[in-house]
């Protein structure tokens, strides 16, 4: 259900043709992604998760409705994190509409498929437990979770150059583990005719 819901925005939510010849530019972004902010336990000092900097890559294409209005599909990889011996590797897939304010300012609204797996290299550790400490088992096994979000962002361009921020909702329609997270990039924008 989810994948087709992500489907059917990619796609767009006017019934249209598809034209091939629409996705004229071409992104390739960098940036920083910050999980569960101020939400998560973070370290072993019972520090609450901060500003961090866990690198990102992902490629987008933008198709054009009409002057002001676009269809971004992207695809991303958050680099593999790994602490307390448990290794965490994002992928999504996001479709934002976007509407274009002015040409150095755009909106942009939409929802990310995300898949985040997390492996351990077994046996156990010693983490602090308010006052004490406990022991914790790392798991030996990988496990995997499928996230539906709904996004909100901003992108501020310059030329070729634009930085974009995402807010991702976790879980929207329950307040009770509902959650955010965060990420900022800087965009190398093309033009698919340049290089096809």
């Amino acid at each position: 259900m989810r994948l087709l819901f992500f489907l059917l925005i990619s796609l767009n939510i006017q019934a249209f043709e598809l034209e091939w010849n629409q996705f004229k530019t071409g992104k390739a972004q960098v940036g920083t992604w910050m999980e569960n902010l101020a939400q998560t336990r973070s370290s072993r000092d019972d520090d609450k998760t901060s500003v961090s900097l866990t690198p990102y890559i992902a490629f987008s294409s933008e198709y054009e409705i009409s002057a002001e209005h676009f269809i971004a599909p992207e695809i991303g990889y958050v680099i593999q994190q790994s602490e307390n011996n448990i290794a965490k590797n994002i992928f999504f897939l996001r479709s934002d509409y976007i509407y274009q304010i002015e040409d150095w300012l755009s909106l942009r609204f939409g929802t990310s498929f995300i898949i985040i797996n997390q492996s351990g290299t077994g046996g156990e550790d010693t983490l602090n437990n308010a006052n004490t400490t406990d022991t914790y088992y790392i798991p030996s096994q990988s496990s995997r979770s499928y996230n539906q979000t709904l996004d909100v962002g901003l992108e501020l361009k310059h030329k070729e150059l634009s930085v974009i921020g995402h807010i991702y909702t976790f879980k929207p329609f329950d307040s009770d583990r509902r959650s955010y997270t965060f990420s900022v990039g800087l965009n190398y924008g093309f033009n698919w005719s340049e290089i096809l």
